[in-house]
């Protein structure tokens, strides 16, 4: 929840754009919850009105300001400009949350345990305001995020380095994880020469070769560089030793004279020189883990607080900038970032490190990003800050002693680590590792969750089919892998998606021809297939397509009710004829099911299958939309569809008999219905040629949809 300011006198509603209430004042501060759109207009539920006054909408009267609770206010656009705007009291900057203890899957509390679990996309916070020294109050929101560890990182590593020795290569190993088999990251190291790419996609070292060696480890997520099409060149024959089409990437680097360099390297048994690996992001690669050293208990990067403010100051002092001057800690992180030099400017080097100018060294910052280095965290001891300002105040002015003074006040707001170690078990004490987050990111950077050239598995497939017999399965799998080949199904997410629809619409491999001994109209071209292919036109388009002959006898037809062509052709109908691969990337769900359905029949069992594939495939990472296993309207692409939303409303209508949405709510129902009307006024009501309303017949309803909906929302409303 939020509170928002208002500048202008505001109505409180009932619901939005329905009866008022009451009247807030000028410069009120309220709490809002629940945040809708209606008619294109974003409105706000109170919760709490922060002690404000509820003016009654005619003079002389009274109006009770708890009835304003519950209703709803405007939060739009008046005049040219906004209503409200967003705030958050100081206050909540003022506090140190400690998340409860939460239940696990039998209720059992888990407070025992060392560590909160933090899902995917679940909040954990919200970006702070911030204040500047200079006392300047700014609308600035920003986040400060930190990853510390204590002594245990060190078996931790070593744990994972091991387990990727011992099964990296054993897929098994991998789906008991839950994971997508196979190295996710390409690392280049030193001294290997950057290709240029020639014409017939021809590779060559070129006369500059020695320009365009790399002088540092640079690691990539294969998955990043396989976004864009001109980063990646797959070889024209397969590989002799790993039996499948080697793939060249472009990446970028930089040479002994820190001049940056871009060219292709092979991903393996690279011809240039130095070496090319594709790495587990498990085996932390290149990670180093720094000795404990003595510290500047300051924070600063020197060995003794008055040698930073010599640097600082300017003052006459021999190099103060020197490697000497550093503190044995900051020596040792020098060393693993600068490899040449004589050090006479360490503390200029480190400090310009991550500049893009010049005098900067942008290439060295992946390898210091993946230093873990041991201090006394910031958020503890506040003696260490009082040191730092008295040798400040030394030598300080009175106007800048006095914005020291001031200063020093917020320190004990920012001290928190005791009073965190005291509510959390097993909390650390202030002497820990630090990790640096963007470092961890990249690392296990899914991007666009890729699959690619990675098979699943019976295993795997086995749990999402659960009640299909190992058999069948093993009947489908090799099907299921080429279609994902041929069809480009290179995302994970979009794999559990097509599983989930062709699970659901075959019901488990053991419905692959339409159903029912009488006489189709449009017979012998009845629906076969996974997604069942319906009507000769959609035979012949299938039959073009993929040059296979299933139209010319009843036998050439039935291709399509056995593995491969059952699997292939719903692929067919899924990505080329409906589209759906960039809605499956997107996480769309909704739109999916419409695209195959029609409407939402079958809804709840899609879904089922969808959240299995996506354990089974160990995909939840790539997750854009699904919300713990939930996946909203408004969010969908379905939202701006005017039949889309009808169907929305008619299959979540508690009065209709639509089947597939088990738990059918009236709220949701509305919803759909609502947007319908918005789209079709949007759209101007449009009519044919008669005169007549286009939009009628659909899903059985008889004659025209507006009067319909129009019908069903009142009855849901009450109104």
């Amino acid at each position: 929840m939020f509170q928002w300011y208002f500048s202008n006198l505001l109505r409180v509603r009932k619901k939005p754009n329905g009866q008022i209430i009451g009247i807030l004042p000028q410069r009120a501060s309220v709490t809002v919850g629940k945040v809708q759109t209606t008619g294109k207009s974003p409105w706000g539920q109170l919760t709490d009105l922060q002690g404000a006054l509820l003016y009654p909408t005619e003079a002389g009267g009274y109006v009770d300001p708890s009835t304003a609770i519950g209703g709803w206010i405007f939060l739009g656009q008046e005049n040219g400009g906004p209503v409200a705007q967003q705030s958050v009291p100081a206050t909540m900057f003022d506090k140190v949350i400690v998340p409860t203890a939460s239940a696990d899957a039998t209720g059992a509390q888990q407070s025992n345990k060392v560590g909160i679990p933090v899902k995917a996309g679940d909040i954990m916070g919200h970006p702070g305001r911030f204040d500047p020294l200079a006392g300047n109050v700014t609308r600035d929101r920003r986040v400060h995020i930190e990853v510390f560890c204590d002594d245990s990182i060190v078996e931790f590593l070593s744990y994972g380095q091991e387990w990727i020795s011992r099964n990296g290569a054993l897929k098994d190993k991998w789906e008991e994880l839950g994971l997508p088999p196979g190295p996710t990251l390409l690392r280049i190291d030193r001294d290997t020469i950057l290709y240029h790419r020639g014409a017939g996609d021809q590779f060559s070292a070129g006369t500059d070769a020695q320009s365009n060696k790399t002088a540092v480890i640079q690691v990539y997520s294969l998955a990043e560089l396989g976004r864009s099409k001109d980063n990646v060149c797959a070889e024209k024959t397969e590989d002799p030793i790993s039996k499948r089409k080697v793939s060249w990437y472009q990446v970028e680097a930089a040479n002994a004279l820190g001049h940056a360099i871009k060219g292709w390297v092979r991903e393996a048994n690279h011809p240039g020189g130095g070496m090319v690996t594709r790495e587990f992001a498990q085996k932390w690669v290149d990670f180093n883990v720094l000795p404990a050293e003595p510290h500047d208990t300051a924070h600063t990067i020197f060995a003794t607080t008055p040698q930073w403010i010599d640097y600082m100051s300017k003052d006459e002092v021999p190099e103060p900038a020197s490697r000497e001057k550093l503190s044995p800690l900051m020596q040792q992180v020098y060393d693993a970032v600068f490899r040449t030099g004589n050090g006479k400017q360490a503390a200029d080097e480190l400090s310009a490190m991550s500049t893009t100018e010049s005098d900067g060294y942008p290439w060295l910052m992946q390898g210091a990003s993946r230093l873990i280095v041991k201090h006394e965290s910031e958020w503890s001891n506040p003696s260490k800050w009082q040191e730092l300002y008295s040798a400040l105040g030394e030598r300080s002015d009175a106007k800048s002693k006095l914005a020291l003074e001031a200063d020093q006040q917020r320190i004990p707001k920012l001290v928190w680590w005791d009073e965190v170690k005291a509510g959390v078990p097993g909390f650390p004490g202030p002497d820990v590792y630090h990790i640096n987050p963007i470092a961890i990111v990249g690392n296990f950077l899914s991007g666009h969750c890729s699959c690619k050239d990675t098979p699943i598995s019976v295993a795997v497939l086995q749990r999402i089919a659960t009640r299909a017999s190992e058999s069948i399965l093993n009947e489908y799998i090799d099907a299921i892998n080429d279609t994902f080949v041929k069809y480009k199904f290179d995302s994970c997410i979009s794999r559990a998606h097509f599983l989930a629809q062709i699970l659901h619409e075959s019901a488990e491999f053991s419905a692959t021809v339409e159903s029912g001994k009488d006489a189709k109209s449009y017979d012998p071209w009845r629906g076969r297939g996974l997604i069942q292919v319906t009507y000769e036109a959609n035979y012949l388009a299938y039959e073009a397509y993929s040059g296979e002959d299933v139209t010319s006898t009843l036998t050439a037809m039935k291709k399509l009710e056995m593995a491969p062509h059952s699997v292939l052709s719903a692929a067919w109908f899924y990505a080329v004829l409906a589209g759906l691969i960039d809605p499956s990337n997107a996480d769309d769900f909704m739109w999916v099911t419409r695209s195959i359905n029609g409407a939402y029949t079958g809804y709840d069992d899609r879904l089922n299958y969808l959240n299995r594939a996506i354990d089974a495939l160990g995909v939840r990472s790539c997750l854009v939309l699904n919300r713990n296993g939930v996946y909203l309207f408004e969010e969908s692409r379905a939202y701006n569809e005017k039949r889309a939303s009808c169907a929305w409303g008619m299959w979540n209508d508690p009065g209709l008999s639509k089947t597939g949405i088990f738990h059918k709510t009236a709220a949701e129902a509305i919803k759909g219905y609502r947007r319908y009307l918005e789209l079709d006024d949007a759209a101007g009501r449009p009519v044919d040629s008669h005169g007549s309303p286009k939009d009628r017949g659909w899903y059985r309803v008889t004659g025209p949809i507006r009067p319909f909906v129009e019908k069903r929302l009142q009855s849901l409303s009450g109104v």
